[in-house]
């Protein structure tokens, strides 16, 4: 994901976690992890359970049956979609008044209040 804040580019990585669990390498994470990434989700745990019936799957069974499964809760569940908001509080001259309102206008910056002392208080909502 990349967010662009006054003209630059930040790149956020990624931090992921898979794990197979004890079932044989790549045959439950990855899977999972590809449906996430199918659906472009962000922020989200998916666990899947899975109890031996006595029938042996085989790799491709078990890759198949993460898979899927991870595909159909994904699909029947509540997403929500949100912004992550992060309040900055600044102090600036009397002078960059101006200067500040632009920036928050061009780049719809939401400021949340300004108090005027000996400087001006900025407070302002961001996505961060």
């Amino acid at each position: 994901m990349n967010f662009d804040i006054f003209g630059t580019t930040i790149y956020s990585s990624k931090h992921n976690k898979i794990s197979d669990a004890g079932e044989p390498t790549n045959t439950a994470g990855k899977p999972i992890m590809s449906m996430i990434e199918k659906y472009e989700l962000h922020n989200v745990l998916v666990v899947v359970t899975r109890y031996f019936g006595g029938t042996l799957l085989g790799v491709g069974g078990l890759i198949q049956a993460y898979g899927e499964t991870a595909k159909q809760v994904i699909e029947h569940a509540d997403i929500i979609q949100t912004e992550i908001m992060r309040t900055i509080t600044f102090n600036y001259s009397f002078d960059l008044v101006p200067v500040v309102r632009n920036i928050c206008n061009k780049y719809f910056i939401k400021s949340i209040e300004e108090n005027y002392g000996k400087d001006v208080e900025g407070k302002i909502r961001i996505n961060s």
